[in-house]
């Protein structure tokens, strides 16, 4: 009798706050995205029913449709966690539609449910200070070149995370939608962080890149010599705007766990950007003078760098492959790179050096401007430290046996996450000189 009557209540008190007018309740909900009286949701047919904006009803409904009206669950009957349609379609591969995700519905360039719709610009936009727009809206993202397969988040998040059930949608390995806050109204405020890292859903990621690694951490430009995020004044402003990407994407793509890519039919390389032996982007020390002669500005000045992850990949999709930003370090870049690097490691050796225009917003080539690299990695005119050349030559560990004039060699053949183990650990042994704390 007893947990009749508590139940009798929580419905009671569901009832109440769905009803119309009802204010959202106080707390983390409110302070949210979805949550905010202002700006929150607001979809068309339930705002026509008179429910206030925030309201959780528009989102989650006791009896499955409104009237029939809008999209009806597949199922016929209330979709699990009550919600106005099904979570997620199960398919497999772009292109998807608005009905294969539930957050679609609303995040879209066209037909959005949202009364007044939803902006939803690129990272390498909203931070990075692109005015070229691919994309306006998140479903219109997960359907450029590359994407994160929503199928393979919810594959890898099953099973994996407590919070993560059968019906969950594949979005909310990343993002809690009754805590993610927003963050492209408030750029270079942490606080309004979209995100929560997998492994700690209840709380989002607020802390900084500079709390985590101080100033090994360096922002990459965003426009002129302002600094990401969204023109941060200084490289310290910038490091104390930019959310710890670093500790979220490592929850999943880590030194343990194998991810696998649908997109590519192959596991992704396991990233191991914390440790002294592991990526040179990340906790390794780099292998070059200070100040560099090789790096682009701001990066030729120290000599300890680490990157955000978010300062060379989007988040959703990019027309670049293995969602290289189309914008990086200040600058557009000089063509697209659309041929996926094959790995561990890449077999061939032809001249297909696209993975180079994303290295030109941050490494110099032979000539300013151009995508070659040959001086750079060999020695030449104004380049103090080539890796390749003097004694440490020996053009079979790179160029192969092959008969004749080494040739070119593609540029993932050497440069992937995970490759400074296989070529300079295990090639270069002589070439590891230093190690970076923080």
């Amino acid at each position: 009798m007893r947990s009749k009557l508590l139940a009798g209540w929580l419905f009671l008190l569901f009832l109440l706050l769905a009803c119309r007018g009802a204010p959202a309740l106080a707390g983390p909900y409110a302070d949210s995205a979805h949550g905010n009286a202002a700006a929150g949701v607001r979809r068309s047919a339930t705002d026509a029913a008179g429910y206030v904006q925030g309201n959780c009803a528009h989102c989650h409904e006791q009896h499955a449709s409104i009237a029939g009206v809008e999209p009806a669950p597949a199922s016929g009957a209330a979709s699990p966690f009550a919600l106005f349609a099904d979570n997620f379609s199960r398919r497999v591969a772009a292109p998807y539609n608005q009905a294969d995700d539930f957050c679609f519905f609303c995040h879209a360039v066209s037909g959005s449910l949202q009364v007044g719709g939803i902006t939803n610009y690129q990272y390498c936009r909203t931070f990075g200070g692109s005015t070229v727009s691919q994309v306006a809206g998140i479903l219109a993202a997960f359907n450029l070149r590359s994407y994160h397969n929503l199928e393979d988040v919810r594959s890898f998040a099953a099973g994996r995370f407590s919070y993560f059930k059968s019906a969950s949608n594949p979005c909310v390995s990343c993002h809690n939608p009754h805590r993610a806050r927003r963050n492209r109204e408030y750029p270079r405020d942490p606080a309004y962080s979209a995100v929560s890292r997998p492994t700690d859903h209840e709380n989002l990621v607020t802390t900084s890149m500079g709390a985590t690694f101080g100033s090994a951490y360096e922002p990459p430009y965003c426009t002129g010599t302002t600094r990401e995020p969204a023109s941060s004044g200084s490289a310290a402003a910038g490091r104390a705007a930019t959310p710890d990407y670093v500790s979220f994407c490592t929850s999943c793509h880590n030194s343990v766990n194998q991810v696998y890519s649908s997109l590519y039919n192959r596991n992704l390389q396991r990233i191991d950007w914390w440790s002294a032996s592991g990526a040179k982007h990340g906790a390794r020390d780099r292998t070059d003078s200070s100040p560099s002669p090789t790096a682009a500005p701001p990066y030729n000045v120290n000599y300890d760098y680490l990157l955000s992850c978010l300062d060379c990949h989007e988040p959703h999709g990019s027309s670049n492959v293995t969602l290289i930003r189309t914008r990086v370090n200040g600058g557009e870049l000089a063509g697209a790179i659309t041929t996926p690097v094959v790995v561990p490691p890449d077999s061939g050796y032809g001249s297909d050096n696209q993975l180079g225009y994303l290295c030109l917003r941050c490494h110099l080539s032979d000539a300013a401007g151009t995508n070659q690299w040959q001086l750079v990695h060999h020695g030449g005119p104004g380049v103090l430290d080539a890796p390749y050349g003097g004694a440490l030559n020996r053009c079979r560990d790179c160029h192969g046996n092959a008969q004749g004039p080494p040739r070119p060699i593609t540029c993932g053949k050497c440069h992937f996450h995970g490759a400074t183990d296989f070529w300079l650990r295990d090639k270069r042994p002589e070439m590891e000189t230093g190690r970076r704390t923080f």
